[in-house]
């Protein structure tokens, strides 16, 4: 038994020097604008592209404790503006990412929850994301993020190849020191707010039309919130489930919509927290607070995340704000 071991310990080995070799060749051979390792892993994001995860993770690195945590997609990045909680006295951080899943959040709060210390996080639920598998999450953060643990078993719980190789081209693109010196894109109508939030100054001048479909939502990323709610709890924070209003032709079109909406209350429920769906609730209209089918805008955010800490102080869930304005015992 100790020699089979032994031999498959080194057949182990074998490979991982082998791949490691093969990927840094790959990393190194260019097509076009992409190495071959990028080809392999099909991944199509861009350093300091869509997004602006770049500069939103390394501000994470150095942005100190807060008092509320943001994690989630883009629903999350361009719905709740830090600026406007500092109006109330919260200090904050959002820490969304383009189509960041439960078990993306998973490990990005591993990683950025010691550097963050946050009291409350707020956590959007957007439904969508609950029937993905995270690959295109963990492609975004491959590009913007440097390599560390969190990365590494990130991608192993992925299961899948791709995650791999585009796990081996992080490490080599922070090894190499690429990362660093890397510059974030511009993008028009869009601006990247101190804090992590992206401002985008457009009007949604269309009126949606989407055929009506059933959401399904995958146990394992269910899963993986409850993981992210125990992780929370252990560490002595707070955390609450919310959704941002959508307009109501996206919403009339999914015809599960409350049996999806049931199923968060009663995990948050089961969990002992809330979860408030702001849809349905708020006076928000298609053409005047939405940049597009399903984010919002300036005048949307304003709406709702006045709405949201409306909601948060009437329950008692908002800690004492960093400079001592709010009483609200946490």
């Amino acid at each position: 038994m100790a020699k089979l071991l032994t031999k498959l310990f080194n057949s182990v080995l074998l490979f991982a020097i082998l791949y490691l070799l093969t990927g840094w060749l790959f990393f190194h051979i260019r097509v076009g604008d992409q190495s071959v390792l990028d080809l392999a892993t099909r991944n199509p994001v861009d350093t300091g592209g869509f997004g602006f995860t770049l500069p939103r993770l390394r501000e994470a690195e150095t942005w100190g404790a807060v008092d509320i945590l943001f994690l989630g997609s883009s629903h999350t990045y361009r719905s709740f503006d830090p600026r406007i909680f500092a109006e109330y006295g919260y200090r904050s951080f959002n820490l969304g990412t383009t189509g960041q899943t439960p078990i993306n959040s998973y490990y990005i709060l591993k990683k950025y929850f010691p550097k963050l210390q946050p009291r409350l996080i707020i956590m959007d639920i957007y439904r969508e994301l609950y029937d993905r598998d995270g690959l295109e999450s963990f492609y975004d953060l491959s590009k913007n993020a440097p390599f560390s643990w969190e990365m590494a078993t990130m991608a192993l719980a992925l299961r899948t190849p791709h995650a791999l190789n585009a796990a081996l081209d992080n490490f080599f693109l922070t090894r190499t020191g690429f990362l660093d010196r890397a510059q974030q894109q511009p993008f028009e109508h869009e601006v990247y707010i101190p804090g992590g939030y992206v401002e985008t100054h457009k009007v949604y001048t269309k009126t949606p039309n989407p055929k009506p479909r059933r959401v399904e939502l995958q146990e394992f990323q269910l899963d993986y919130l409850r993981r992210i709610i125990d992780y929370v709890h252990e560490r002595g924070s707070r955390i609450v489930l919310v959704s941002q209003p959508e307009p109501l032709e996206i919403l009339r079109a999914v015809i599960n919509y409350d049996e999806i909406a049931a199923t968060f209350a009663a995990l948050a429920g089961e969990k002992g927290i809330r979860y408030f769906d702001f849809n349905f609730k708020l006076p928000v209209q298609t053409n005047v607070h939405f940049s597009d089918a399903d984010h919002l805008n300036p005048a949307g955010v304003r709406l709702y995340n006045t709405a949201l800490i409306d909601t948060l102080q009437k329950h008692h869930l908002l800690p004492t704000s960093t400079n001592g304005k709010s009483s609200e015992s946490y």
